[in-house]
């Protein structure tokens, strides 16, 4: 698997139990919480926008779109890999 679809689950794990409109830390901040370089988070966060889960917005962030995925549903529909 590559790492930026790691950092989209992990990242769609998160923001389910986030209420719409919450804003995601910036960037640089993320990426280095969760170890990996900026265009790999670029990447995961480009594809969850595509598929409806966040916004970014102009000079303001990136935020949780409406509506979430719930985590109960979430969990069934993002692949689980064994460690």
């Amino acid at each position: 698997m590559l790492r930026s679809e790691e950092v989209k689950e992990r990242l769609l794990r998160e923001i389910a139990a986030l209420a719409v409109g919450t804003r995601l830390p910036n960037r640089n901040a993320l990426a280095e919480r969760m170890g990996v370089a900026r265009t790999t988070l670029e990447r995961a966060i480009a594809e969850i926008i595509a598929m409806g889960y966040l916004q970014a917005r102009d000079g303001s962030g990136t935020y949780v779109a409406a509506p979430p995925p719930s985590a109960e549903n979430w969990s069934a529909q993002i692949p689980q890999h064994a460690p």
